[in-house]
């Protein structure tokens, strides 16, 4: 019986349990917290959103059998155009994923300090919280030890 629910899963458990991580929750409670109901309209407009974009990708690899990247090397003809496409797209990569991990990070220093209480050292007018040190030297270290 198990193994026939698991069957008819598919891909989407897979991708929600990489996505909903610390820092999801962790957002989404405390806007919960601070705005109530108010911000459904953003969730409404971040589903249609996700679902149009997915569409669309979804349609460029079937049709074309290429990833976004071939597809932009190979259609865009302006030189100039290119190289200002690649780089806001490399922008946008290096700006969601800083900032999906920056909340994962957030995430686990509000974990941590729920636990150990907070650890912040004072140096003069600098305050650093100990915590966020931590965690971002483990996921510096685990970015590291899973590349090589």
């Amino acid at each position: 019986m198990i193994k026939n629910i698991f069957k008819n899963i598919g891909p989407g458990t897979l991708v929600a349990a990489a996505f909903i991580g610390p820092g999801t929750v962790t957002l989404c409670t405390l806007a919960g917290v601070n705005f109530g109901f108010n911000l459904l309209w953003a969730m409404l407009l971040s589903i249609i959103a996700t679902i149009v974009l997915q569409e669309m990708a979804a349609r460029l690899g079937i049709i074309s059998q290429k990833g976004l990247s071939e597809v932009i090397r190979e259609e865009i003809k302006i030189p100039f155009f290119k190289w200002f496409v690649t780089i806001l797209i490399l922008g946008a990569i290096v700006v969601g994923n800083a900032s999906y991990e920056a909340g994962n990070i957030s995430g686990g220093i509000l974990g941590l300090e729920t636990i150990f209480g907070k650890l912040i050292l004072n140096i003069g007018s600098l305050s650093i919280n100990l915590m966020s040190l931590v965690i971002g030297v483990i996921a510096f270290i685990s970015a590291l030890y899973w590349k090589l």
